[in-house]
């Protein structure tokens, strides 16, 4: 035998506010989504300035790693250059111009006599590994390090400035 179903059938209304989410609740979670991503594009954004700081960074200093190797390899005098007006740095064994950032100021010390009068400085590096010596002075956004090259060495050394803000 067949028994009957023993299931009550709910009235439409009381349905009705159970079955989702409204339009104001779907529009508060989309608005606090949005703010949510806001925020995390923002420090994602300066996360990126940074790194392309360090990266111009480690590429001057690795330039001129790469120009004391060649000096000594060679056997032979190899300068490298930095044009802090037009933000590049070229090395005597190569004919490409290496372009840094844009919004990096440059500043370079270093003997007197491989001081052009151009914005042109540079540091030549001799066939012992010695060089002129001096430093590469990198800022941005706040963010300020030093590259320095021992004149008596040729080791080249990258420093975070103590008066970084």
């Amino acid at each position: 035998m067949i028994s009957p179903s023993k299931q009550t059938i709910q009235p439409l209304s009381l349905l009705a506010h159970t079955r989702g989410f409204t339009l104001v609740e779907m529009i508060i979670v989309l608005v606090i989504a949005v703010m949510a991503m806001g925020i995390v594009g923002a420090n994602f954004s300066a996360g990126l300035s940074g790194t392309r700081f360090k990266a111009a960074v480690n590429d001057v200093a690795s330039a001129l790693r790469y120009t004391r190797g060649q000096a000594i390899s060679s056997g032979k005098e190899v300068v490298f250059t930095l044009d802090v007006d037009k933000r590049s740095y070229t090395i005597s064994s190569r004919k490409k111009v290496y372009k840094l950032p844009p919004k990096l100021d440059l500043t370079v010390n270093t003997a007197e006599t491989e001081i052009n009068g151009e914005g042109k400085g540079s540091i030549r590096f001799f066939s012992d590994g010695s060089s002129t010596g001096g430093r590469v002075e990198l800022k941005s956004d706040g963010r300020k390090r030093y590259v320095d090259i021992n004149w008596l060495t040729g080791q080249i050394l990258v420093q975070v400035a103590d008066d970084e803000n």
